[in-house]
């Protein structure tokens, strides 16, 4: 352990190790964390989190129900995030719907706010509710509080909620955005891509039901994935790497 002493150098491991896609190692590196730390809120939201990606939510919700039941800080409310993801993932629309509706109408902290808005748009898209995304998707779109880091997804879940309404014109121009065509990551650039195979916005599309069945798996994955937990708050030093 080069960082035995320190949770941040933790739960930074367990991160990297996470982003890396090596999940078993960042699982382990996370339940060191908790080992070492068990009061720790960034080790046990990851793991958390981490959990949830990968669809085992019996875990998720036997680490967090209870925080989640009772949230007062920062911390929890990150739970509550994670928890409704997680449902969402899994097709617990009814428990997501729960917690991201508390998030959406009780959290104190407005900047996490902002992200129990864009995750209830994709709970509204999946409940096949367009319209209602849209709506939502557009009021965050021009929200003041709207951290920086997520406003390319916005814009990504925006294009899905106007391709959803049938408005291909304004959903291929936020596609176009140069926030998406010159700034966007790999996994959003990949979201864009789907959504444009999904909803045909550069020509007529000839997907069967099937293909679309999976695409829209796809889409929801990477949405899911995207903005699946606020920032946990871990500051990881410039000398760690794995």
């Amino acid at each position: 352990d080069r960082f035995p002493e320190n949770a941040v150098a933790r739960t930074g491991q367990a991160e990297v190790l996470r982003d890396l896609g090596r999940f078993s190692e960042a699982l382990a590196a996370y339940d060191a964390a908790i080992d070492r730390f068990p009061e720790n809120a960034v080790a046990r939201n990851g793991r958390a989190n981490l959990l949830g990606s990968v669809g085992e939510l019996d875990q998720v919700v036997e680490m967090l129900s209870d925080v989640a039941s009772s949230p007062k800080r920062r911390s929890d409310w990150v739970a509550v995030h994670i928890l409704g993801m997680a449902y969402l993932q899994v097709g617990d629309l009814d428990k997501a719907d729960e917690m991201l509706s508390l998030g959406l109408t009780s959290c104190p902290f407005l900047d996490q706010r902002s992200y129990f808005s864009s995750a209830y748009a994709v709970l509204s898209l999946t409940m096949d509710k367009a319209p209602e995304a849209e709506n939502q998707l557009s009021e965050l779109a021009n929200a003041k509080n709207i951290p920086q880091a997520m406003k390319r997804n916005v814009i990504l879940l925006h294009a899905h909620a106007l391709a959803s309404c049938g408005r291909v014109e304004r959903a291929r121009e936020a596609l176009n955005n140069p926030q998406i065509v010159d700034f966007a990551t790999e996994r959003q650039k990949r979201l864009a891509r789907s959504i444009d195979d999904r909803f045909g916005l550069e020509g007529i599309s000839n997907n069967s039901t099937e293909e679309n069945g999976i695409l829209d798996e796809k889409i929801l994955s990477l949405e899911v994935q995207l903005i699946g937990a606020p920032n946990f708050g871990v500051s990881r030093p410039k000398s760690f790497a794995v």
